[in-house]
C-alpha cells in the first residue's frame, strides 16, 4: 500500500507505508554521565534494542572502560581529563565547556535517556546541562537516576541538589533509591546490589525502547511515551510477576510493593 499527498495540484511522490513506519521510528539515545552513568550505559551494552548508547565523562581513564556506543570527554580544558574532584559545579562547567560535543552525541534523537549516579561531581553537575541541551533540541528527555545511601552525608546532600535541577529539566526522571535497593537486593554484596539495580535500569529502558522499535502485539507508540512522561516530575520503577487467573492484578500489586 502507498500513500499519496496532493498539494496545490502536485502529487508528491508516492511513499510506501513501510517507508512511512521506517521514518516515525523514534530515534532513540542513552546518555550515561559520569562514572555512575557510565558504568549504566556499559551495563546496557547490547542489552537494549533500538537504542544509542552515549558514555560522557570528565575523567578520560575511566572513560577508556566504557563499552558504549561512542564515549564523550567532557571538559578537556578545565579538567585536563582527570574528573572534577567530586565537585558538581565544576561537573557543570564541564559539561558547557562540551555543549557541542554533547549536541553532536544526540544527534537527532528524539527520545533521551540521561542516565547519572548522583552524589559526585561529574554525574551531579553535568547530567541537568545535557538534559537542559537535550530538552532545547526538541527531545523528550528522562532522567534515570540514583540517589545514595542516607549514610552518604556529603554525596547524599549533593545528590538531592542535582536531583531539584534534574527535575526542572527534564520531562520526567525515574529515581533509583539506593536504600531500597538494599531492601530489596537483601544480602548481597554491594557490588552485586549494583547489578541489580543496573539490570533493573536496563529492562525499564529496553522495555520502553523495544516496544517502540519493534511492532509487537502491545500497541504503544511515541505519541503514548510522551504523553505518559511530559511533566511527569519525579518517578520509580516497580516489578512485579504474576500468574495463573489473577496474573494481571498480581503483578501490579507486586511492582507496587517493590520499588527500587
Amino acid at each position: 500500500m502507498t500513500v499519496e499527498l496532493e498539494v496545490a495540484s502536485h502529487v508528491v511522490p508516492a511513499k510506501s507505508i513501510e517507508d512511512i513506519a521506517k521514518e516515525a521510528t523514534p530515534r532513540i539515545a542513552i546518555l550515561g554521565v559520569g562514572g555512575g552513568g557510565s558504568n549504566m550505559v556499559t551495563w546496557m551494552d547490547k542489552k537494549v534494542i533500538g537504542a544509542r548508547t552515549v558514555a560522557l565523562n570528565s575523567d578520560a581513564q575511566h572513560l577508556t572502560t566504557s563499552k558504549a556506543g561512542s564515549r564523550v570527554l567532557l571538559g578537556y580544558k578545565l579538567c585536563g581529563g582527570l574528573g572534577c574532584g567530586g565537585f558538581p559545579e565544576q561537573g557543570a562547567k564541564a559539561a558547557e565547556e562540551s555543549a557541542q560535543e554533547i549536541e553532536q552525541a544526540i544527534g537527532e534523537a528524539n527520545l533521551v535517556f540521561v542516565a547519572s549516579a548522583l552524589g559526585g561531581g561529574t554525574g551531579t553537575g553535568a547530567a541537568p546541562v545535557v538534559a537542559k541541551i537535550a530538552r532545547e533540541m526538541g527531545a523528550l528527555t528522562i532522567g534515570v537516576v540514583t540517589i545514595p545511601f542516607n549514610v552518604e552525608g556529603t554525596r547524599l546532600t549533593k545528590a538531592k541538589q542535582g536531583l531539584a535541577s534534574l527535575v526542572d529539566l527534564c520531562d520526567s526522571v525515574v529515581v533509583i533509591d539506593n536504600n531500597e535497593l538494599r531492601t530489596i537486593a537483601g544480602k548481597l554484596p554491594i557490588r552485586e546490589a549494583f547489578a541489580v539495580a543496573n539490570a533493573r535500569v536496563t529492562d525499564f529502558i529496553n522495555n520502553i525502547t523495544e516496544t517502540l522499535s519493534v511492532p509487537g502485539i502491545m500497541n504503544l507508540d511515541f505519541a503514548d511515551i510522551k504523553a505518559i512522561m511530559m511533566g511527569g516530575g519525579i518517578c520509580a520503577i516497580g516489578f512485579g510477576e504474576g500468574h495463573g487467573g489473577t496474573k494481571v492484578e498480581d503483578a501490579v500489586n507486586r511492582a507496587l510493593d517493590n520499588q527500587l
